[in-house]
């Protein structure tokens, strides 16, 4: 089966790019590029990770003690559960993402079956309309000559008659720094390719659940403008340069 790829020019046809879908890995003359999302990588998350993967394991365990059958696989399951959690909230996001995208170039929302999926689909054209929202571009490749990083940021849009670079998350919390940092990189990246500037930088969460952990109402989308981003995109190249030290000496596999 032959691998499956995307090839795009940039630059005016000058640079020519490749890639491949299925790994998330891109080329240009022949060269893997580091993504962006692969440099935020190195920023720690795992405060929260650990403390959600804890919860989830006690209460698939607690679930299981109440009914007084708690095995040795239960165990192992309940150890589990967080990966679990993580590759369901992957397909949330990769259904939802795709739907956005989709309604950018149609104007055609279509709904999944799932809830969570329409939950935060159904707030996409609510954020349209409040707002007065015109697409511009979706899906947009950005590359950096001068950082030598790529990624592809979800939407170029005029919002009040201002551009902005518009980012879509559909996960129940921001980790901030992440975003920002990554956002910001495609910005830059934007920018220098075209040379026109960006207004400022907008990150649109959809809820892909009605209420939080404390049973309180979630809104339908959440909105959170970057202003500072010459700063977190200083932070995007130092954590680009350690995640390159990283993929060179960490011996730890």
């Amino acid at each position: 089966m032959a691998t499956e790829t995307i090839e795009m020019s940039l630059y005016n046809d000058t640079i020519k790019m490749v890639f491949y879908p299925n790994s998330h890995q891109y080329k240009i003359d022949g060269r893997n590029i580091m993504s962006v999302t692969t440099a935020c990588d190195v920023v720690d998350k795992s405060k929260p990770l650990i403390h959600r993967a804890i919860n989830l394991c006690k209460s698939y365990l607690v679930g299981k003690l109440q009914a007084w059958q708690v095995t040795e696989q239960d165990i192992i399951d309940g150890c589990m559960q967080h990966k679990v959690k993580k590759e369901e909230a992957g397909d949330i996001w990769s259904i939802a993402h795709e739907r956005a995208e989709n309604y950018i170039k149609t104007w055609k929302l279509s709904l999944p079956d799932d809830e969570r999926v329409q939950r935060a689909i159904n707030g996409f054209p609510e954020w349209e309309r409040v707002h007065n929202v015109q697409f511009i571009q979706s899906e947009k490749f950005v590359y950096s000559k001068e950082h030598d990083y790529i990624g592809i940021a979800d939407c170029i849009a005029e919002i009040d008659g201002k551009k902005y670079l518009i980012d879509f998350k559909t996960s129940n919390s921001i980790y901030l720094l992440s975003y920002w940092m990554q956002t910001s990189a495609y910005l830059k990246a934007y920018e220098e390719e075209t040379g026109e500037k960006l207004h400022w930088i907008i990150i649109v969460k959809f809820a892909k659940e009605e209420f939080d952990k404390n049973g309180e109402p979630i809104a339908p989308y959440e909105i959170q403008e970057i202003h500072d981003i010459d700063g977190f995109f200083d932070a995007f190249i130092h954590a680009k340069k350690l995640k390159e030290y990283v993929k060179k000496y960490d011996t730890y596999k």
